[in-house]
């Protein structure tokens, strides 16, 4: 495992800027406020000691091999000869010009991990509640400007550090929440390069819609973006912590077609929309336990009216009420322009009866 390390926190900082490292919070259906940010800091705080614990344990790091109680040794890892409660871990509100948002800026160098970790216990709580409002955290590991050269910059080390210790054929998604766009990189422009990156450190790796090992999440506030890797993203429940209360979503375990659907970075993206959209409609039918549509025989809403009503402006009537203006009715009341109609009521071209 990665050590357990701290960075410099700059308290004096206001405004999110690059180089911060935390969680951008959102709050469903909700707008952001300052209530709600303290709410998510005394939750992280929560969680801190048993975060220190769990991590001095996995580098069994025993009392008597530390003789100093000091916060951090000279290589900033964690030591485990401490007060309770003592994590470290600090947290702080930076400012944001978006009012659907906040960001908690910490001073732990994984973030991600730590995010992995309370959404974890969070899943084995279930229907417990411990909070009053239903949070989606993304945990950001980097933020830089909004423009092709800074994305590469930035995310190609945290690829490398999160992906490449293993060549073994890793499940991942490119997700962005928001919106957001910026001339100077749109968010299919952002995805193409995390992609590259991503196939640049580890080949073996495959693209996948729905169930992922790792999930890159990226949100543009112009003129930053943010950039985060979560660990088991569909499992808990897209980190949000309303719905994580129904327990870790495992359906991933079962047989995985997800495997063999890899997004071609060749297709155009409308291309790609119609594509998702039949593996979609084709994972419903499934689930429903029916059979995949033929596409040939699939009727379009200008065929199904014109077979629902009967009415034919080719020449060629054959059930229904026929109105017909080339002057060949078959089985039905004959209305004619043209003077001529073969069994019904004749009405002339000027409209009178003869």
């Amino acid at each position: 495992m990665m050590p357990y390390k701290l960075i410099p926190l700059d308290h004096g900082k206001l405004v999110l800027s690059p180089g911060d490292k935390g969680f951008l919070i959102s709050l469903s259906k909700l707008r952001w406020n300052k209530p709600a940010g303290m709410e998510i800091i005394k939750l992280f705080k929560s969680y801190t000691q048993q975060y220190f614990e769990k991590k001095c344990a996995e580098k069994n790091i025993q009392p008597n091999e530390e003789k100093t109680s000091k916060l951090s040794n000279s290589d900033g890892k964690k030591n485990c000869e401490e007060a309770p409660n003592s994590s470290g871990i600090e947290f702080i509100q930076r400012e944001l010009v978006y009012h659907n948002c906040g960001f908690i800026a910490c001073n732990l160098e994984e973030p991600s991990e730590f995010a992995h970790f309370v959404l974890s216990k969070l899943s084995e709580l279930k229907t417990e509640s411990t909070s009053k409002f239903p949070f989606r955290i993304m945990p950001v590991e980097e933020v830089c400007e909004a423009k092709p050269k800074a994305l590469e910059k930035a995310v190609l080390p945290l690829i490398e550090k999160t992906l490449g210790s293993s060549q073994l054929p890793l499940r991942f998604s490119l997700l962005f929440r928001g919106n957001n766009e910026m001339e100077s990189l749109t968010q299919q422009d952002a995805k193409a390069i995390v992609r590259n990156c991503v196939w640049a450190v580890n080949p073996s790796c495959v693209q996948c819609i729905k169930y992922q090992d790792y999930a890159v999440v990226m949100h543009m506030l112009p003129p930053l973006l943010l950039i985060g890797v979560c660990q088991d993203f569909q499992r808990l429940a897209g980190y949000n912590t309303w719905t994580i209360r129904q327990g870790p979503d495992l359906t991933d375990l079962g047989e995985d077609s997800e495997d063999e659907i890899s997004d071609d970075p060749n297709l155009e993206e409308e291309e790609e929309k119609r594509r998702k959209l039949r593996i979609k409609r084709k994972r419903r039918a499934e689930k429903a336990g029916l059979g995949q549509p033929d596409e040939s025989i699939k009727t379009f809403p200008d065929e199904m009216e014109d077979d629902e009503a009967g009415v034919d402006c080719s020449g060629d009537v054959e059930d229904g009420v026929g109105v017909e203006c080339s002057g060949d009715v078959e089985d039905s009341v004959g209305i004619d322009c043209s003077g001529d109609v073969e069994d019904g009521v004749d009405i002339n071209e000027n409209g009178s009866l003869p």
